[in-house]
């Protein structure tokens, strides 16, 4: 009888012993609810830009407070924009259309192009369905969040950062010389970008190639307008 007593207290010591390892091994299986849903990192780039597009005067990846590219031009209500506005054109140039807007501000424009349409497909319907293509902002009155504006000198931008952070081309050396200017672009913000006026392409042509170096910008150069672009 007590070996039988042993052998009962055995089995319910052994039920009792698995049962505890069966509980212990569904809890490590059990991911941490908070470590499974928490991301390793968040991120925070669309609220920062949706903040920057309530700062008037703030030039931002997507545009201006009253205007961002990919919108519909010929809806935008400008009343707001601290501009004033002439009549809206349509541009023809090599064999395509589009419509531009241009507001005027004291110290200079800012130029709002719709992309480009094949001249042959041209109609209202079309011209006026345009989206924004293009922000060409030539007036000083606004700035980017570290103050870079139209008329900032271009190597104190360039200091701002190691010169690795930005490429600066010439588009004298693209096959395009007639627009006499260099373009610089952060590369992490490819949307924006930074033309300098380069008279006769001399600064491009000297360089002799197509990517220029800080050290081939003079000292006077100035940013002449800021562009953003789909």
């Amino acid at each position: 009888m007590k070996s039988s007593w042993i052998w009962i207290l055995l089995a319910l010591g052994l039920w009792v012993a698995c049962g505890e390892n069966q509980a212990e091994k569904e809890g490590e299986d059990q991911p941490d609810m908070e470590e499974e849903f928490l991301p390793d990192s968040v991120d925070t780039s669309g609220m920062v830009e949706a903040k920057c597009l309530t700062q008037p005067g703030q030039i931002c990846q997507t545009g201006l407070s009253f205007v961002q590219v990919g919108t519909y031009l010929a809806e935008l209500d400008f009343s707001e924009s601290g501009g004033s506005e002439g009549d809206a054109e349509i541009v023809h140039e090599g064999g395509y259309d589009r419509l531009v807007r241009t507001l005027t501000f004291p110290s200079g424009q800012v130029v709002i192009e719709g992309n480009f349409i094949d001249g042959h497909l041209t109609n209202d319907s079309l011209i006026y369905a345009s989206l924004v293509n293009r922000i060409r902002i030539e007036a000083a009155e606004f700035k980017t969040s570290d103050g870079v504006a139209v008329g900032s000198p271009v190597k104190a931008m360039l200091a701002q950062e190691v010169d690795s952070a930005w490429s600066i081309i010439s588009f004298a050396q693209f096959d395009l010389p007639q627009y006499e200017m260099l373009q610089i672009q952060r590369k992490e913000l490819p949307q924006l970008s930074f033309l300098v006026d380069d008279p006769n392409n001399q600064i491009g042509l000297a360089a002799g190639e197509a990517f220029i170096q800080p050290k081939d910008l003079p000292e006077a150069a100035r940013i002449s307008a800021i562009v953003i672009a789909l």
